[in-house]
C-alpha cells in the first residue's frame, strides 16, 4: 500500500548517511587488514618426502660367505648383539681338516730327520777338518824327515868326495864303505821325498772325500728342508681354508637380518647370510625429488618426522634438523640426512622419542621447512605458474596441429 508523500519526506530527513559511512569504514579497515596480512604475514613452505626411514648412523654391514659349502653351525639369531670376531656361521670343513691332519703328521715326522741330518753334517764337517789337520801334520813330518835325509845325503856325498881325494891315505875298504853310505843316504832321501808326495796326495784325497760326504749330506738336508717348507706352506694354506669356513662378525653390532639357514643347507660363494647394524645413534634418511630439493633443502633447516604406524595425534611428531644433503641425484632422487632432536618440553613423557620404540628401518614422512614467504608471494608464484601453463598449452596445441598436418598426404 503506497504511503503518503509526507511520510516519505520525513523518512528522507531522518536518514543522515551514518550507516553508509560506518559500512564504508568497516570495509576500508577490512581491506587494510587483508592487505597487511597479504604482504606482512609469513607462511612456512614445507617440502615433504614419504620415502623416509630411520637408519643407524653408519653403513650396515653385509655378511657374505667367501666360499661355497654346507652349513655346519649357526651361532646367531635375529636381534642378537655381537662383537667383532664372534663366530656367526661355520661351514663344513671335514675334508680340509683331514688333509691338514695328514700334512701335520708328515711335518712332524720330517722334523727329526732334518735335525739328524743337521747333526750328521756338523759331525762330518768336524771329522773332515780333523782329518785334514792330521794329514797336514803328517805331511809336515814327512817333509821334515825328507829334509833331514837330504842333509844327511849331502853330508855323506861330501865325505865320499873327500875320501876319494885321499887315494893313498885310506884303505880301499874304507873308501867303499863311505861311498856305500853316501848312496844309502841319497836313496833314503829320495824315498822320503816320495813319502812327502804320497802324504800330500793322501791329504788331498781325504779332503775331497770329506767334501763329497759333506756335499751329499748338504743335498740331503736341502731336500728335507724343501719338503719341510712345502709341508709348512701346505699346512698354512689348509689352516687358512679352514679359517675361511668360519664366518665371523666384521664389527660390533646387532643382527638386523639373518637368512633362514638350517644345518646342512648349501650356500654358494658370495651368498649373503646376514646383515649387521652398527651400534650408534639413529639418523633420518629421506629421498626427495631433485627439483624440490636441490637449492632449496639446506643444512640446519628444521623438520618434523611422522612415523608410519604411530599416529601423530597420539605420539606427536619428532623434531629433526637437516645435517647433510647430497649434491648429485641417484636413482632419480636426492638423499637427505637429518639428525633427530629431543622435544623442547618440560615433561619427558611428552617427548615423542620416549614413546616410540625407535629401531632401524622404521618408515615415515618428513616435512622440511625450506622458506617463509608472504601470502602475496604465494599468490604471485601461483599466478606465474598458471601463466606459464597457459603459455605452454598453445605451443603444445600448435605442435599437435603440425603433427596432424604432416600426416596428411596428397592423393
Amino acid at each position: 500500500m503506497a504511503q503518503p508523500f509526507p511520510h516519505t519526506l520525513r523518512s528522507l530527513q531522518k536518514d543522515s548517511g551514518r550507516a553508509a559511512a560506518v559500512g564504508l569504514l568497516a570495509l576500508l579497515v577490512a581491506a587494510l587488514a587483508w592487505t597487511l596480512w597479504l604482504f606482512g604475514a609469513r607462511v612456512t613452505i614445507y617440502e615433504v618426502s614419504k620415502q623416509t626411514r630411520l637408519e643407524v648412523r653408519g653403513a650396515s654391514l653385509s655378511v657374505h660367505s667367501v666360499i661355497a659349502g654346507k652349513i655346519d653351525t649357526v651361532s646367531i639369531r635375529l636381534g642378537q648383539s655381537v662383537k667383532k670376531g664372534d663366530v656367526l656361521f661355520v661351514l663344513d670343513s671335514l675334508v680340509e681338516q683331514q688333509r691338514l691332519a695328514s700334512a701335520q703328521a708328515r711335518l712332524q715326522a720330517i722334523e727329526p730327520q732334518v735335525q739328524a741330518t743337521v747333526s750328521e753334517l756338523r759331525a762330518t764337517r768336524g771329522a773332515v777338518q780333523a782329518e785334514g789337520a792330521a794329514a797336514a801334520v803328517a805331511a809336515k813330518q814327512a817333509k821334515a824327515r825328507s829334509q833331514e835325509a837330504a842333509i844327511g845325503a849331502k853330508l855323506a856325498e861330501r865325505e865320499a868326495q873327500r875320501y876319494g881325494a885321499l887315494v893313498g891315505a885310506v884303505s880301499q875298504l874304507e873308501r867303499e864303505r863311505v861311498l856305500a853310505t853316501a848312496e844309502m843316504r841319497q836313496a833314503s832321501s829320495a824315498a822320503l821325498s816320495l813319502d812327502v808326495k804320497r802324504s800330500l796326495t793322501e791329504r788331498k784325497t781325504r779332503l775331497r772325500s770329506g767334501e763329497a760326504r759333506i756335499e751329499g749330506l748338504r743335498r740331503e738336508l736341502t731336500s728335507l728342508q724343501g719338503e719341510q717348507r712345502t709341508l709348512m706352506a701346505n699346512v698354512a694354506e689348509l689352516e687358512q681354508q679352514i679359517a675361511r669356513h668360519t664366518i665371523r662378525a666384521p664389527a660390533d653390532g646387532t643382527v638386523g637380518e639373518v637368512q633362514a639357514l638350517q644345518v646342512g643347507a648349501y650356500v654358494s660363494e658370495g651368498s649373503k647370510l646376514a646383515t649387521l647394524l652398527p651400534r650408534g645413534d639413529f639418523i633420518l634418511v629421506a629421498e626427495f625429488d631433485p627439483a624440490s630439493a636441490l637449492g632449496r633443502v639446506r643444512e640446519q633447516q628444521r623438520a618434523e618426522l611422522r612415523l608410519t604406524g604411530f599416529p601423530w595425534l597420539q605420539y606427536g611428531a619428532v623434531p629433526a634438523r637437516v645435517s647433510r644433503v647430497a649434491a648429485e641425484p641417484r636413482d632419480g632422487t636426492v638423499r637427505v640426512e637429518l639428525d633427530l632432536l629431543p622435544a623442547h618440553s618440560a615433561s619427558p613423557l611428552s617427548d615423542p622419542r620416549t614413546l616410540i620404540p625407535f629401531q632401524h628401518g622404521l618408515p615415515g614422512t618428513v616435512e622440511i621447512a625450506v622458506e617463509e614467504v608472504s601470502p602475496a608471494t604465494l599468490v604471485l608464484r601461483s599466478l606465474g605458474r598458471r601463466i606459464e601453463h597457459l603459455a605452454q598449452e598453445p605451443a603444445s596445441s600448435s605442435s599437435q596441429s603440425d603433427a596432424n598436418r604432416s600426416d596428411v598426404r596428397p592423393k
